[in-house]
């Protein structure tokens, strides 16, 4: 009887280590899982930020364009007073609708972005 159990002892040693190995690659996977899915909820996080800050660039170089025009415009000499006046209330239009924009933009992320406190500057 002694012999018999050395015997299935010997032959169910491999399989017990094929079970303990299965388990333990299960608990790795399941980690890994985890890992992924906080990857990816950074990822989605960073590529929110990215696409808010590429609007407020294109917003912010729109603006500039718009500006340095009018002041080209404004400036080139031939200007009577009452042109000088539209066109300071055109630039003061640009900023104001600059800054419309970016109050826009910014409430529309606000607390999602892990720059935190970097958008109230």
């Amino acid at each position: 009887m002694a012999l018999l159990d050395a015997h299935v002892n010997e032959i169910s040693v491999p399989y017990l280590k094929a079970i303990k190995s299965a388990a333990v690659h299960s608990e790795a996977q399941s980690s890994n899982a985890l890992e992924v899915s906080e990857l990816n909820s950074q990822l989605s996080i960073v590529l929110d930020e990215k696409e808010r800050l590429s609007q407020q660039l294109s917003a912010a170089l729109k603006t500039l364009d718009e500006v340095s025009n009018e002041y080209a415009n404004m400036f080139d000499g031939s200007k009577d007073k009452d042109e000088l006046i539209k066109s300071k209330a055109r630039m003061l239009t640009y900023y104001e609708r600059s800054v419309a924009d970016d109050k826009d933009l910014t409430s529309n992320k606000k607390t999602s972005s892990p720059f935190g406190q970097m958008e109230d500057l």
